[in-house]
């Protein structure tokens, strides 16, 4: 399995690992794939692109994104224009794609790190 789906997705063997342990049940039958089936059901919530743009632009707190530059902001460019609406922002691009926190920890760790010491310092 961690062979597999590391050929397919193109993430080290050790990350793979990781994902798989998290998502595989033994069941009687073998093992199954499993995840929170509230990601599969449709949003109890909609909201305009008008809406959504409102609150955003009406967030108030400090806020820090850590965006992969293969990661989803540059296929939906939607995500960017929107966070250029926050108020009080700190825009990260690391190097890395979707698993960035999971293939790039300590750079990652490290920019929250250092965006908490001088948010609350």
């Amino acid at each position: 399995m961690i062979k597999h789906r590391a050929e397919q997705s193109g993430l080290p063997e050790d990350i793979v690992n990781l994902i798989i342990q998290r998502n595989m049940m033994k069941t009687e039958q073998g093992f199954q794939w499993r995840s929170d089936p509230r990601l599969r059901i449709p949003s109890a919530v909609y909201m305009t692109h008008e809406q959504i743009e409102a609150f955003v632009a009406n967030i108030a707190c400090p806020t820090m994104i850590i965006s992969a530059e293969d990661g989803l902001m540059p296929n939906y460019p939607v995500l960017g224009e929107r966070a250029e609406l926050l108020k009080l922002k700190t825009m990260v691009a690391m190097s890395g794609g979707h698993h960035l926190h999971m293939t790039n920890p300590e750079p990652v760790r490290n920019k929250i790190i250092e965006y908490i010491t001088k948010t609350t310092g």
